[in-house]
């Protein structure tokens, strides 16, 4: 069986709050460099589990060995459906079939796509939703943006509050307290029952390196 490669650790925006020790940030001019690109795609941030599809198996993050883990079995069984139909396509998505620290009242299936990989190439989004659409997955809540980080960026501004400034334009709030609203699919945390949600993804139209805030 050829080696299945596991997803690029997301990189996290400085601003980004509750990292840990093993979380990797975006270098200083971040922002600088996410303004230069013509085409930007925010992404609600879910709170799942990273799985990947391809010809070979149903993988976990590491992709050492297929998984096989009981919450798992209803995508194995969907893998099974889809396999012969994957090619060189390798589907990354957020399985939310078990619950973490929020759980979602509003899912059409257990399985959201953020990105897909053909051979050494990342698809661009609209490629990733064409691709999701027909293998019937739905991909991660698109969030509009109103303002483009290029048309809003100033060299003069302190490039983290330049990003926290740019999010409240096209959301209407800070992210900080959109992560207290219920996002698009009813995300509530499992502990107190209140709206919750767990940020936002933004990344270039060709995937690369996505950032998390």
């Amino acid at each position: 069986m050829n080696e299945s490669q596991k997803y690029n650790r997301t990189l996290h925006a400085q601003i980004s709050l509750g990292t840990t020790s093993d979380d990797r940030k975006m270098p200083d001019g971040y922002v600088r460099t996410f303004a230069d690109m013509d085409d930007l795609v925010m992404t609600e941030k879910l709170d799942g589990q990273n799985n990947c599809f391809n010809r070979f198996g149903f993988f976990a993050r590491s992709h050492a060995v297929q998984s096989q883990l009981p919450w798992d079995k209803p995508l194995l069984h969907r893998w099974n459906l889809i396999k012969n139909d994957l090619g060189d396509l390798e589907i990354f998505g957020e399985n939310l079939y078990g619950e973490h620290s929020i759980g979602y009242k509003k899912l059409e299936s257990f399985f959201y796509v953020f990105a897909i990989r053909s051979g050494d190439q990342w698809l661009s989004w609209e490629e990733v939703k064409f691709y999701a659409a027909l293998l019937d997955f739905p991909t991660v809540p698109e969030i509009p943006i109103s303002v483009k980080l290029k048309d809003f960026y100033s060299p003069t501004v302190n490039e983290n509050k330049l990003l926290d400034d740019w999010f409240v334009e096209n959301l209407g709030m800070t992210w900080q307290l959109s992560t207290n609203t219920s996002g698009q699919l009813g995300g509530y945390d499992v502990d107190t029952g209140q709206d919750a949600s767990e940020g936002f993804g933004l990344e270039i139209q060709v995937v690369l390196d996505p950032m998390t805030a």
